[in-house]
């Protein structure tokens, strides 16, 4: 019967563990690269938004001045008739 080399079996052993290790090494890479990918595009996006959100607060600005002289005229007219209605 033959006896299996002690060194041999550690070797193995290693061999395993380094595999097993490459392996994680590559899958965290992966990761880092998925994560650098998609940070890009939360930072864009937030710009995006950023950039819509003060559009959108200048045409409400812009919108407002243009309607205001109009609601304006509403109220003086609404005045008017509840005058001439007394």
């Amino acid at each position: 019967m033959l006896r299996s080399d002690p060194l041999k079996a550690e070797n193995e052993r290693k061999d395993v563990l380094i595999m097993r290790l490459k392996a994680e090494l590559f899958e965290a890479k992966q990761k880092e690269r998925d994560y650098k990918l998609l940070h890009e595009s939360f930072v864009q996006l937030s710009h995006k938004l950023e950039g819509l959100s003060k559009e959108k607060v200048r045409n409400l600005n812009r919108y407002e001045r243009r309607l205001w002289p109009r609601i304006k005229q509403l109220g003086r007219w609404n005045c008017n008739t509840q005058t001439i209605e007394l």
